[in-house]
């Protein structure tokens, strides 16, 4: 086994990301592709690829979906979460094992972009939870966690790479739409009242979805990354573990 685990989500930039990734200059680590895009894959990516969405899961569908790819399928104890426009490095992800455990949480850039590229532990994503797929698309996801992180005495911190690398191709107004972000802003403020909050919703009972999540993805009976995940283990014949 390689000494990373690398899984990126892609949504609209595989091409760029080939592009990019040169693998004579990874050859210590295992890159495996979740594309949340439907996109044409290039045939030197074609091995890379562990599944395709049938639906757009954003980032905090996806996250999760590699999360229980990673913890549950593969057996790992930490993996690296990236996405197709963070430029990345074995050096960074030397850096991003390094300062990951059970207690915390590395991620990459500065400037707030610390989730475009992240170490997490496998206790990590026990304790704290999953992603919260109610903020659809990109955007407050990653504050969202970062605060329950803190919550339950996980600490968050980042290389402090400059996040000039990672040049946000799937994070604005052309690939989503613009009433995306207004939602997920208020469904934050609402969650946790500006951070004022120690429980969701200050304590009180909500909707399991919000009105949005329902008009993008109707009435499921779970939150489409647990569904996707009953799709890959149906396509892979691999032991996983529950």
């Amino acid at each position: 086994m390689q000494k990373y685990n690398y899984f990126v989500l892609g949504y609209n930039a595989i091409d760029y990301f080939n592009n990019w990734y040169d693998r004579s200059v990874f050859p210590n680590t295992t890159m495996r592709f979740v594309d949340n895009g439907d996109q044409k894959t290039p045939p030197s990516m074609e091995t890379n690829i562990v599944h395709k969405s049938n639906t757009n899961l954003g980032c905090a569908g996806g996250w999760n979906l590699i999360c229980d790819i990673g913890f549950n399928h593969y057996n790992l104890d930490v993996i690296i979460v990236g996405q197709e426009d963070g430029r990345v490095s074995e050096e960074v992800f030397e850096a991003l094992i390094t300062n990951c455990d059970s207690h915390t949480l590395c991620g990459t850039y500065d400037n707030g972009f610390e989730f475009s590229t992240f170490a997490i532990h496998r206790d990590t994503f026990a304790k704290v939870g999953r992603f919260d797929e109610n903020f659809v698309y990109v955007g407050c996801e990653d504050n969202d966690y970062k605060y329950r992180c803190k919550l339950f005495g996980v600490e968050v911190v980042t290389l402090g790479i400059s996040h000039t690398y990672n040049c946000s191709i799937a994070n604005n107004n052309n690939v989503k739409p613009k009433k995306s972000s207004t939602h997920n802003a208020d469904y934050m403020e609402r969650k946790w009242g500006n951070y004022t909050y120690t429980k969701p919703f200050n304590g009180e009972q909500v909707e399991t979805y919000t009105d949005y999540f329902l008009e993008l993805h109707g009435l499921v009976k779970q939150f489409p990354s647990k569904l996707e995940y009953e799709t890959f283990k149906k396509t892979n014949n691999e032991n996983y573990i529950e």
